[in-house]
């Protein structure tokens, strides 16, 4: 037996393994209790990222930071959503534009953890993506090992 396809394999279910709770707090937090909410600040960050080859990438980061109340406690939030990992310098600025300074917002939290909070709960493409792409792994594996592509003798 080939070990190559049973490495490919194992990666991609690990893989998905790891992003898979990601996905799910995506999808527990449309679910979330409401509560209004107070914007502090807003803006974009612009990280850069070095490869080895010294080609960088740049990414822009959305955030935003506000106040909301639990209970009679005060939490302070910073996530405007899950899978809001940053990109271009255009759609940073469009995840802040409807954000500004003092304005009233309605804030998700975790009932079992009110600190947790978001304030937009769709479901982005990116925080699927890297599941995609290690579940397209192992289909392409699984597929190659019960023989439905022609393999080289």
């Amino acid at each position: 037996m080939q070990y190559f396809p049973l490495i490919f394999l194992l990666g991609g279910l690990f893989g998905m393994a790891m992003t898979a709770p990601a996905i799910f707090a995506a999808l527990r937090c449309r679910n979330w209790p409401r509560v209004k909410g107070t914007i502090q600040t807003r803006g974009v960050t612009h990280d850069h990222t070095s490869h080895g080859d010294n080609d960088g990438g740049d990414r822009y980061i959305p955030f935003a930071t506000y106040t909301y109340s639990v209970e009679g406690k005060e939490y302070h939030g910073k996530r405007i959503s899950f899978g809001d990992h940053g990109g271009s310098s255009k759609y940073a600025q469009k995840a802040v534009a409807g954000y500004e300074p003092g304005m009233s917002v309605e804030v998700f939290y975790d009932p079992m953890d009110p600190s947790q909070a978001v304030l937009d709960t769709k479901f982005g493409f990116f925080v699927m993506f890297p599941f995609l792409i290690c579940a397209t792994f192992v289909v392409l594996v699984l597929l190659y090992m019960i023989g439905i592509f022609p393999r080289k003798e």
